[in-house]
């Protein structure tokens, strides 16, 4: 991922949080910054982390790929596919029905290695965070 492409996700989201209409504290709080730091995310001061972007889809309901997807639009024309690196993926999440005459996610490939490597990391401490559910 280029540096140009995290500035235009970058702008995506903050659009996307403006256009929600969300109080900012509400927006900070989804996205898990502290109180007075989202202008700081947005100026680029904060480096923006995986738990951002997914707080932030969380908060306006959409599919975090959705967001990636606009903000680099390149990362479309990919040679492969996750499914082609770790095999077909059933996230937990995807057990659940989406609502009839949903559109469908946007799958985005992941080229960076070092967008790799951070997804992993906070997708760890995402689940190292989470109790266990009793079925």
């Amino acid at each position: 991922m280029k540096e140009s492409d995290l500035r235009e996700t970058l702008s995506v989201m903050r659009r996307a949080a403006e256009a929600s209409r969300a109080r900012k504290h509400d927006v900070e709080a989804a996205m898990g910054l502290s109180h007075g730091r989202l202008e700081d995310l947005w100026a680029g001061v904060l480096e923006v982390k995986l738990r951002h972007l997914v707080g932030l889809a969380e908060l306006i309901d959409v599919p975090p790929a959705e967001i990636v997807a606009a903000g680099c639009p390149r990362a479309q024309a990919a040679s492969h596919r996750l499914a082609d690196w770790i095999g077909p993926v059933e996230p937990p999440l995807a057990k659940k029905r989406a609502p009839e005459g949903a559109a469908p996610a946007v799958s985005v490939a992941i080229e960076d290695e070092r967008l790799r490597r951070l997804i992993r990391e906070e997708l760890a401490a995402a689940l190292a965070k989470k109790p266990a559910q009793d079925g």
